[in-house]
C-alpha cells in the first residue's frame, strides 16, 4: 500500500477459521501443521515467520520500485495457464493490464531465464535467479551491505563478485572470497544460500534451503575461470568516492554504513541530528583505495543510547561530502 512518497509494509494473520485476517503490529512465528506423507505420522511442524512492517522494508527498497516480482524481465517468457499456454505479457495485455497497448513483440524487452530451464545457458540461469531473488537489496543504493550488484543486466566483471574478499566474514572458509571462480566451497555467496541459521541469505522469513536455486549458482561458480584480464580486476576498484544507503534503515540498536574510496584519503563519517547538531563522529582516519564498513550503534559521543527519531550519517573525504538520512526505532 502506497502511503504518500513512501511505500508502507503491512502484515495480516487469518484466523483458524480463514475467515477473516487480522492486521499484526509487529512480527510474530507461528507453528502450521504441514500434512506431508513421508513425515513420521504423516504430519511436520512448520514455523512460519511473519515479517513486521520494519522487516518489509528491508526488501521492498526505493533502489528496486519497492514491488518486487512483477517486473517486466520476470514476466517476459511463456507461462501455463491451467491447459493453455501463452506469453505472459501478451495474456496481460490482451485483458488491459497495460496503461497502453504493447503490441505482441517483446524480443526487445528485457527476459529473464527461467533457472529451471536447462536450454537456457547456466550463466543466464544463475544470473536470473540471483537477480529475482537477491538484487531487490545487492544493487546501487540498495540495502544489501556488502556492495555488490546482482543485477542479471549488469556485466559480470563490474559486479564487484569475482575474487574479492567479503566485508563481513568468511564463513570459516580456507580461501574466502565473495564468489571464487571454480570453487563453490569458497564463495560465500552460495554458502550464504545453503545456510538457515543467522548467516543466511535472504536473512528473513527463509527456513529451507531452496535446492535448485542453490544448485545452480554452485554448477555456475564450478564452471567460472579465473579472471586472467588485468582490466576486468581493475573494474572491480571504486572510480570515485561513493556513500551507500545504511543498512538496516530503519534500525535497532545498530546499523552499518558503507563507503568507497577511489584512492588513500582522510575520511570521517559523522552523525547528525535532524536539526544538524553532531551526535558522534564514528571515524576519521586514512583509507586506501576500496570498499569499506563502520557501525553505529546509537550512541552519541558519551556512549549513551541515543532517542528514537530520524539521523543524518555524512562522509567528509578531500572535497567530497554527501550525506543520508536514518531512522532509529526502539
Amino acid at each position: 500500500q502506497h502511503g504518500g512518497e513512501e511505500w508502507d509494509g503491512y502484515s495480516f494473520e487469518w484466523n483458524d477459521d480463514e475467515t477473516d485476517a487480522f492486521l499484526l503490529e509487529t512480527s510474530k512465528t507461528k507453528p502450521i501443521v504441514i500434512h506431508d506423507a513421508s513425515a513420521p505420522g504423516g504430519e511436520t511442524i512448520h514455523n512460519y515467520y511473519f515479517p513486521s512492517r520494519d522487516d518489509c522494508n528491508t526488501c521492498h527498497t526505493a533502489a528496486a520500485g519497492y514491488v518486487l516480482g512483477v517486473h517486466t524481465a520476470q514476466l517476459n517468457g511463456e507461462y501455463q495457464y491451467g491447459e493453455i499456454v501463452d506469453h505472459q505479457l501478451r495474456s496481460l495485455n490482451h485483458i488491459r493490464m497495460f496503461t497502453g497497448d504493447i503490441g505482441e513483440d517483446y524480443h526487445e524487452f528485457p527476459a529473464l531465464a527461467n533457472p529451471a530451464d536447462e536450454s537456457k545457458s547456466l550463466e543466464d540461469r544463475a544470473r536470473s535467479y540471483l537477480d529475482a531473488n537477491c538484487s531487490q537489496c545487492h544493487r546501487p543504493q540498495g540495502t544489501g551491505r556488502a556492495g555488490f550488484d546482482l543485477r542479471a543486466s549488469t556485466p559480470l566483471v563490474e559486479t564487484q563478485l569475482l575474487d574479492l574478499t567479503p566485508i563481513f566474514g568468511d564463513l570459516g572458509t580456507q580461501e574466502g572470497r565473495i564468489v571464487k571462480p571454480a570453487s563453490p566451497e569458497n564463495s560465500v555467496l552460495y554458502l550464504r544460500m545453503t545456510r538457515t541459521d543467522g548467516f543466511r541469505m535472504p536473512p528473513l522469513a527463509t527456513s529451507i534451503v531452496d535446492e535448485l536455486g542453490a544448485r545452480v549458482v554452485h554448477d555456475w561458480i564450478q564452471a567460472l575461470q579465473d579472471p586472467t584480464s588485468v582490466a576486468d580486476h581493475h573494474s572491480t576498484l571504486p572510480t570515485e568516492f561513493k556513500l551507500d544507503l545504511a543498512f538496516p534503515n530503519p534500525f535497532n540498536p545498530a546499523t552499518t554504513i558503507t563507503f568507497e574510496v577511489p584512492r588513500a584519503e582522510r575520511v570521517s563519517v559523522t552523525i547528525f541530528n535532524i536539526t544538524g547538531q553532531q551526535v558522534k563522529e564514528i571515524v576519521n582516519d586514512h583509507f586506501g583505495v576500496g570498499r569499506h564498513s563502520v557501525t553505529w550503534q546509537g550512541e552519541d559521543e558519551s556512549g549513551r543510547t541515543v532517542a528514537s527519531g530520524v539521523y543524518i550519517y555524512a562522509i567528509s573525504a578531500g572535497s567530497f561530502q554527501q550525506s543520508q538520512k536514518i531512522l532509529l526505532l526502539k
